[in-house]
């Protein structure tokens, strides 16, 4: 192995060095750690300082490693004596899931509050980030300084003793006043039993305390807020702008002119910046729509919270970046009621995490963040759009609807523990949904649950994979009905499964030691296996449990083995680059320089990456079309393009490919993979574009000729140009039952000729080296139809056309 790595004088004890080398007696291909910001520096290599940062702090890393061979990642704070040389302290970030070793690095540290500060100068501190592998390991050593935290004054301002009352702006003006005075630390505590905002805001930029009047009795064991004695009325909304911000005993109620959202926390800044520390104990939300929002993320601890009456939702995430990963939340003892009054209310969601329908292909890791304890009445939990990492422990749902989700997962969501809660059937509702029927789902662990009451169904999936189901307990549930399909891994939620080539298996299930629901009182178990599948263990009733048998699994419906031009249907234009442009081009004329040549890379189990040859960049759209889009009528002009963005991830950008075969010719609708099929690639003009594709999100859109492209294969070769046809002679054409191909008056060495199907099916192949110049090919077995020749010398492919009649 070649490793790539330079050395830095950081660490001079001879008996460290002989460590590393001993470290890169390796072999295999090279392996390269890559640092773009830590602690804020950019591109630090190994030696370099990286400034400070304060306990409890959170520190943040991002990077790339080469992810071949890996084994884990580390990223460790270290506290070194420098004479004689002892490790003094250590704390310690571990990755080592197999699904998180992606050759990305976005992820980060908290600052244990006790550890050792760096002001000793016979210490050394750094940051080491570590990448191990099956056979050594590559680090770098970043020199940083941990303080302390300010000391905080924790002053009490009593604000009407030194403010005395007021109310809308009058009252805004006194808390900012009130709040420029203070230090961090301090608390600003609101005696009276109400005060009347007026439609009026405020922001807390401050790492200080806002509270309300304290409670006599602390009753934390309690879902939700208990004797809050203090109302902030008619807030139209509260911004935190700062980190170690705790809000506390008040509650916070909703103007009825506030906007969609109420309250935030979210960091303003793009960067994928984050606020730390933020605390809500105690506290009411009450009336709004979204009630607090934290959008890209925040690390944030919400304890005995009640969010009532909401209309859009409780607590929101929703990534607007391109970012992978999101900081550790906590949510514990908190109580969610919607406002069951409002008119048309639907599936609204006490917590819900979206990392959107935009096609930035990464699953949103949200660090394992917990949901604990809480009570969800009437409402439920969107875990996942595109997320993962997330845990749901000991909580109590009620549920009164078959409109609502208990708990809702879907697109590409994975590693889910839904453990030791309650779902409680006040009348027949929804349980646990794990939606979209392409975009698997996958690593969901259930188990010591209990079910109470008559449900609408268990879980409703179709074929997620790598599902355990154990250890929960029916004894007091029963079905709404014992013929429906309630523990169903076939539903198809969106109806693309009818477009999909093949059907869908699921594998890896294990749905065992649950108890009750061999009474005769519960539905149909439904799934899909895949022929001589052993992965999966079921025990239920036999004669509950229906099985679709699948004889094949799905694969790529075009060759990965060819290159392909990509042909719009309506102007017989190519798609290309243009070099220094992000936006995709047509032209008439095929190019020399592989411009419009591209690579089609299967993703289990529908999905294709897209790299074009020239430029080796990847087909991508910034966003898609979205439910919002549709219910808004959005129809702005979105640009299909190519950059070098998605080279270095693990995740690429995924296609579907929707095929068709129109008058004897196989032609593709190109749709991005993660959008739930509301857009689709059209030409428009000189450009690819996306469009809408459903009708009123609904129906699909019928193709049309500027929506339908043809694959034209090119074969596999890096240089691609064509020779002139003239040199060649196909004869006839079409064929019946032979075929002469005559290369004689090519003037330069041929090495292969090849004839494929319009599927990309190879259907025969010829070396021609040493060959006098014609070939003769037996067609009579070909059905009837179009096919392509394809014919390779040392750095160029001929392709033409061929009709067997």
């Amino acid at each position: 192995m070649k490793t790539i790595f330079k050395i830095h004088p950081i660490l001079v004890k001879p008996v460290l060095f002989i460590l590393f080398f001993w470290g890169l007696a390796t072999v295999g291909t090279a392996q390269v750690l890559t640092l773009q910001n830590v602690n804020g520096t950019d591109n630090p290599v190994h030696g370099n300082n990286v400034g400070s940062i304060a306990r409890t702090d959170t520190l943040f890393v991002k990077g790339t490693y080469t992810a071949e061979n890996i084994v884990s990642v580390h990223l460790k704070l270290l506290t070194y004596q420098k004479s004689p040389y002892t490790l003094l302290l250590s704390h310690e970030l571990v990755i080592n899931q197999s699904a998180d070793l992606t050759g990305i690095l976005d992820t980060f540290l908290v600052v244990p509050a006790d550890y050792m500060l760096g002001n000793n100068p016979d210490n050394s501190q750094f940051v080491q980030v570590r990448a191990a592998y099956t056979d050594n390991s590559i680090f770098a050593n970043l020199y940083l300084t941990v303080t302390d935290l300010p000391a905080p004054h924790q002053t009490l301002v009593d604000f009407d003793e030194v403010y005395e009352s007021a109310s809308g702006t009058s009252l805004v003006s006194k808390i900012n006043t009130a709040l420029s005075a203070m230090e961090m630390g301090d608390t600003l505590l609101f005696n009276s039993v109400d005060y009347d905002f007026e439609g009026a805001s405020f922001n807390v930029s401050k790492a200080v305390c806002i509270s309300g009047k304290m409670p006599v009795t602390i009753t934390s064991e309690r879902m939700g807020a208990y004797e809050v004695g203090t109302v902030f009325k008619n807030l139209n909304s509260l911004k935190i702008q700062s980190g170690n911000v705790t809000v506390a005993n008040i509650e916070l109620s909703a103007d009825e002119s506030t906007g969609y959202v109420f309250t935030r926390v979210s960091h303003a800044t793009d960067g994928g910046l984050y606020y730390s520390g933020i605390s809500f104990k105690n506290v009411v939300f009450r009336n709004g729509q979204v009630q607090c929002f934290g959008g890209n993320g925040a690390n944030v601890d919400f304890t005995n919270v009640s969010f009532i009456n909401f209309t859009g939702g409780g607590y929101y995430l929703n990534r607007s970046e391109s970012i992978d990963s999101a900081p550790f939340f906590s949510m514990k003892k908190c109580f969610f009621q919607p406002d069951f009054n409002a008119e048309g209310i639907f599936n609204v969601r006490a917590i819900s995490l979206d990392a959107g329908n935009t096609e930035y292909p990464v699953v949103w890791n949200q660090n394992n963040s917990t949901i604990d304890s809480c009570l969800m009445d009437g409402t439920g939990l969107g875990i996942s759009s595109k997320c993962s990492y997330v845990n749901v422990t000991n909580c109590h749902f009620k549920g009164y609807s078959l409109y609502v989700d208990m708990i809702h997962i879907e697109e590409f969501g994975h590693h889910f523990l839904i453990d030791g809660n309650t779902f409680e059937h006040i009348t027949p509702a929804r349980g646990i949904n794990i939606d979209r029927e392409i975009q698997q789902c996958h690593d969901i662990t259930i188990t010591n649950n209990k079910w109470i009451g008559q449900y609408g169904w268990i879980i409703s999936s179709h074929s997620p994979y790598n599902l355990v189901f154990e250890n929960n307990d029916f004894t007091e549930a029963w079905a709404k009905s014992t013929d429906d399909k309630t523990i169903d891994l076939t539903y198809d939620h969106g109806e693309e499964i009818q477009f999909a080539e093949y059907d869908l298996p699921t594998n890896n299930i294990q749905f065992r030691n649950n108890t009750g629901l061999d009474n005769g009182k519960h539905g149909v178990f439904a799934y899909k296996a895949l022929d001589g599948d052993e992965t999966i263990e079921i025990e239920y009733p036999s004669d509950k449990i229906q099985i679709t048998t699948i004889t094949e699994a799905p694969k790529s419906i075009v060759s990965n083995s060819l290159y392909y031009r990509i042909r719009n249907k309506l102007t017989g234009e190519y798609l290309h680059t243009v070099s220094g442009q992000s936006k995709l081009e047509l032209s008439p004329e095929t190019k020399t320089d592989s411009s419009d040549v591209w690579e089609f890379t299967f993703e289990y189990p529908y999905f294709y990456y897209l790299k074009n040859r020239g430029t080796k960049n990847y087909m991508e759209v910034y966003r898609s079309y979205t439910m919002g889009d549709y219910n808004n009528d959005t129809q702005e002009q979105l640009f299909v393009e190519q950059t070098d963005f998605f080279n270095e991830k693990a995740e690429k950008p995924r296609w579907y490919l929707r095929k068709y075969e129109i008058d004897g010719s196989t032609y593709y609708e190109i749709l991005p993979g993660g959008n739930e099929r509301k857009s689709r690639n059209v030409q428009v003009g000189q450009y690819m574009e996306l469009e809408f594709a459903k009708i009123e999100n609904k129906g699909q859109l019928d193709p049309e000729d500027d929506s339908l492209w043809e694959l034209v294969p090119v074969g596999s070769t890096v240089g691609i140009n064509d020779f002139e046809i003239g040199d060649l002679k196909v004869y006839p054409n079409p064929a019946s039952s032979r075929l002469t191909v005559d290369f004689s008056a090519v003037k330069e060495p041929l090495k292969s000729l090849q004839v494929y199907s319009v599927g990309g099916k190879l259907m025969y192949s010829s070396a021609l080296a040493g060959q006098e110049g014609l070939v003769t090919i037996d067609v009579a077995g070909f059905q009837k139809g179009l096919y392509f020749l394809s014919i390779e010398s040392g750095n160029r492919i001929l392709t033409d056309k061929i009709l067997v009649n």
